[in-house]
């Protein structure tokens, strides 16, 4: 079995993608990310490693400024992935999904019907988390 490659490292691979999704990153800003999601960082070799061969599967790149991004490719790849692994993941992209939402608008805006929109997704949520 190729190192790495055990029971967690589609979970670990999965969260540090979701995190890049949210904004390039370095390493340790990944790392932290992981803390505030999941509750533990991962060992450095455990994330360097992964995040070596995310890029060498042309999955993610160095910017300009040394942090990692996803390329267009790991955009294709993450929107073809199941999310809903559980509710921590869930939740996890439904943050990095608000976060993007909120740079978007700040830079777009929100059409009438975007808002509409938007409004009736998070009724939607909040009458799901009052039935649990």
């Amino acid at each position: 079995m190729h190192r790495g490659r055990g029971r967690g490292h589609l979970g670990l691979r999965t969260y540090v993608l979701f995190s890049l999704l949210e904004s390039p990153k370095n390493g340790i800003e990944i790392a932290y990310d992981l803390v505030r999601v999941l509750g533990w960082r991962p060992s450095p070799g455990s994330l360097y490693p992964l995040l070596m061969e995310l890029e060498r599967e042309g999955l993610i790149e160095k910017t300009d400024d040394g942090r990692l991004r996803l390329t267009p490719h790991g955009i294709d790849y993450m929107s073809s992935i199941p999310f809903a692994i559980n509710i921590r993941s869930i939740t996890f992209m439904m943050e990095a999904l608000l976060d993007r939402l909120e740079k978007r608008a700040e830079t777009e805006g929100l059409s009438e019907e975007d808002k509409k929109k938007l409004k009736d997704i998070a009724d939607k949520i909040l009458k799901l988390i009052d039935a649990l």
